[in-house]
């Protein structure tokens, strides 16, 4: 049996199927970061059976692992704050980009569609959350995300147009995709293996090239991949991009970056030392893994990903999806 649960954000409100052990602990909706117990009483929906928090909703629902650092510096007992950076209420404006519908939220902030009246151009604008760039080390990473990121130009890249800060407010600028996420390209149902080469094939060349950059992803997953119009993916969010040559470490040691089923052993295992280009690797592989059989390697609540990521050798898939 498993428990449905309800994100209460109301301008969230996702839903995800979680075991039903999970009962009166606290989870985090990692759509938008808000914070809640899992109880049926509370969403007004009884337990039912279901797909346990095995699949989905680690990745695309709630996470369970509050003693797992998550790599955004952000304390478990501090509440959640949705506001941008440095307001109360989210602005019209942010510098001369017009906001004009919002496009999701994260455990680090929040995505909007805007409009450039300079460029005359439409553009995803990402403002970090309240109290997310409290401190300077947290605003240089921030810019140093930006920095690595204006580096890259790729057909299979989203581009980084501009970041900079208005007021109290932070943001990056980047090229505007209308499409959809490998994330609910995957949820719709399978693919077929022609599909899935050439979407993985782009993938494969974006990174490298970046990594010919020496510049790292650290969070490769379905939901970080854009598919355009055409079909075509195009990696974004390069949130924990990182310098493979940087000489200063901007993260807590032992902090885990990333999301813990596509993590490879090293990250799952929170070893300290700058990232390689093989841990994009390793998680593009996840990538196809899930793309082929539906799944990926492992699941569960994370605690229990990053355990057998770290102890365990991927099961070996029965059959292709599908097939």
């Amino acid at each position: 049996m498993a428990l449905k649960v309800k994100c209460p954000n109301p301008e969230c409100g996702k839903s995800a199927s979680v075991s039903d052990e999970f009962q009166g602990r606290t989870l985090r909706c990692v759509h938008c970061g808000q914070k809640f117990t899992a109880s049926s009483k509370d969403n007004g929906s009884d337990a039912v059976s279901h797909h346990p928090l095995a699949t989905a909703a680690s990745r695309h629902g709630a996470s369970t692992a509050p003693n797992v650092p998550t790599g955004q510096g952000q304390d478990e007992k501090q509440p959640i704050r949705d506001r941008p950076s440095g307001t109360a209420d989210t602005p019209q404006k942010i510098g001369r980009f017009e906001l004009r519908e919002k496009l999701g939220a994260g455990a680090f902030g929040t995505v909007h569609r805007a409009f450039d009246p300079q460029l005359e151009r439409e553009v995803a604008l990402k403002v970090p959350r309240a109290g997310t760039l409290d401190n300077p080390k947290a605003v240089e990473r921030f810019l140093r995300e930006a920095k690595a990121a204006a580096q890259l130009r790729h057909p299979h890249i989203v581009p980084i147009y501009e970041a900079g800060r208005e007021g109290e407010n932070y943001y990056i600028a980047s090229a505007f995709i209308s499409g959809r996420t490998l994330a609910e390209a995957i949820d719709e149902g399978p693919m077929d293996f022609r599909r899935v080469a050439q979407i993985v094939r782009e993938l494969a060349e974006a990174l490298a090239y970046a990594h010919s950059l020496r510049i790292v992803h650290r969070d490769v997953k379905p939901a970080n991949v854009m598919l355009d119009e055409k079909g075509q993916a195009h990696v974004m969010d390069f949130g924990l991009a990182h310098r493979h040559d940087a000489l200063e470490k901007l993260t807590h040691e032992g902090a885990i970056l990333g999301t813990p089923a596509y993590m490879a052993p090293e990250q799952a295992a929170g070893k300290s030392g700058d990232p390689s280009p093989a841990s994009d690797q390793y998680s593009l592989g996840v990538v196809l893994y899930e793309l082929l059989c539906g799944d990926t390697p492992f699941s569960g609540p994370p605690e229990i990903v990053i355990f057998n990521a770290i102890h365990q050798p991927p099961p070996a898939p029965l059959r292709p999806n599908g097939i």
